[in-house]
């Protein structure tokens, strides 16, 4: 969705909203692969940090040193479909359910920043979303909220020792990218 330049629905001023890259330039993770624990410990070491996600009997780690580079991954954990994002200029990780006026929708990265943070958008309408706020800031769906799930930002050290079953973003993320 390009930068409206005329009024739109929007929660934020549209003014406020600036452009760095172009539509999914920093492409996210919509089919990810996953390795074990004992896997991850020959390239990430103990003190590396990221977010850990854990729902029904699935435990999953998503390594800073991946998610800078992409900022959202598209998953799905015990069936049903999660977000996970990563905003590396405000240091901010969430996971959220994408559920939007029911149905449960993929993101994107858009390109853009507000206040030095993360705007995604929906595959679906296009609308802009703010990472920070968990809301879309523009577009068809403003004024929509996802729901936050529980997470933690934490080191990989202290995430394996408690699920040392889990499971960890793979490096195999279908882009070329320098990890580490």
């Amino acid at each position: 969705m390009p930068i409206p330049t005329q009024p739109v629905p929007s929660r934020i001023p549209v003014s406020e909203i600036t452009s760095i890259l172009g539509k999914d330039g920093i492409p996210s993770i919509d089919n990810p692969n996953f390795i074990s624990v004992a896997e991850a410990q020959s390239w990430l070491d103990d003190s590396e940090p990221g977010i850990a996600f854990s729902q029904g009997g699935t435990h999953r780690f998503y390594p800073y040193q991946i998610l800078v580079w992409h900022e959202i991954v598209n998953d799905r954990v015990d069936g049903q479909r999660v977000l996970i994002t990563y905003c590396p200029l405000c240091l901010t990780g969430f996971v959220f359910d994408p559920l939007v006026k029911g149905e449960r929708v993929e993101f994107g990265t858009s390109g853009k920043l507000w206040k030095s943070n993360l705007i995604m958008y929906d595959r679906k309408t296009e609308s802009l979303w703010s990472q920070i706020l968990g809301e879309s800031i523009a577009g068809e769906m403003t004024g929509e909220k996802l729901t936050l799930l529980p997470s933690d930002q934490v080191e990989f050290g202290k995430w394996h020792s408690t699920h040392p079953d889990g499971q960890v973003l793979s490096r195999d993320t279908g882009a070329t990218r320098f990890y580490g």
